[in-house]
Parts: structure tokens; C-alpha cells; sequence
């Protein structure tokens, strides 16, 4: 109920869930509703939501593939576009948090700027600010990174409990 859904196929499949507001091609259209106070603009940004809760995706293919996770912000183009069920992650730019795991091990990583944290796959807790930063980093947790390209190369599950501030 309360519901807003403008474009093709915008929020087709919606049934049960409530405050909801889709537009743009077949936005949140790809499984059936039942997630509440989700906000999504951008053509297939959402596409596949079902039962996520509380979830912001703007921008083409933002969060396209995120089904159950909650409390998610995706914006930009590909911005979270892998994401099935992550919950409490901000991604915000261009590919930013592109390739993210089909888990939860990413739960509560930010990563804001153009291919911020673009190849995590499993690293939860990141925190990853500016232009390529922490690019290439597929399984490292709990790390700060502020600045252009800082810990662009880190790619192994060694890379833990880490701040860097710079350039690269």
C-alpha cells in the first residue's frame, strides 16, 4: 500500500510491500515484493528486489541484483550492481562496490568515488573514500582509506585493520 511506481514495468512485481517508490525502466521488477520503504530511480536500478527492506539505489543498474538485503545506498552507475543480500552499506560513484560479493561479508563498508572498492568480493567493515580507493581489493576487512587510489593494490585477506590517508 502507498506505493509509487512511473515507467515501464516499474515495480511490476509489487505485492505485499508498502511505501515504496520505483521510476524508471523495469525498476524493482524482477521478483515478487514484498520489501517496504525502498527507493529506487534509474532504469532496472533494483531490478531484482524482493524482500529488502529500506534500500536508496540511483543510477542506472544501481543495486540491480540486491534481493533481501536492507538498509543499503547505491548511487551512481553500477553502484552495488553485484549485491544480492548485503545490508548497512553505503556505495556511492561510479562502479563504486561493483563487483560486491553475493554474501553478507560486505556488511557495513563504505565506499564513495569513482571504483571505490570496484573488486571486493568478501570484506566487511571497509571504509574506502576517493577515487579508486582500494580499486583492486577483493577479501580485506575493517581497513580506512582517504585519498586518491589509497591501498589501490591491496587484494588479500591479510590487508586487515588498516588507515591510510593520501595519495596512493
Amino acid at each position: 500500500t502507498q506505493n509509487t511506481a512511473i515507467g515501464y514495468q516499474s515495480g511490476q512485481s509489487l505485492t505485499t510491500g508498502s511505501y515504496n517508490t520505483f521510476a524508471g525502466y523495469q525498476v524493482a521488477d524482477g521478483g515478487t515484493i514484498t520489501g517496504d520503504e525502498n527507493t529506487a530511480m534509474g532504469v532496472t536500478a533494483l531490478q531484482a528486489l524482493t524482500s529488502g527492506n529500506r534500500n536508496t539505489a540511483i543510477g542506472v543498474r544501481a543495486g540491480l541484483v540486491m534481493a533481501t538485503g536492507s538498509e543499503n545506498i547505491f548511487i551512481g552507475k553500477d553502484a552495488g550492481d553485484s549485491a544480492t543480500a548485503c545490508s548497512n552499506v553505503i556505495a556511492i560513484g561510479h562502479n563504486a562496490m561493483h563487483t560486491v560479493s553475493t554474501s553478507t561479508n560486505v556488511n557495513g563498508t563504505i565506499a564513495i568515488g569513482e571504483s571505490s572498492l570496484d573488486a571486493l568480493t568478501t570484506g566487511s567493515e571497509n571504509v574506502a573514500i576517493g577515487y579508486e580507493t582500494m580499486k583492486e581489493a577483493t577479501t580485506s576487512n575493517k581497513n580506512t582509506c582517504l585519498g586518491y587510489r589509497t591501498m589501490y593494490r591491496c587484494n588479500t585477506g591479510e590487508d586487515v585493520s588498516n588507515t591510510f590517508i593520501g595519495y596512493m
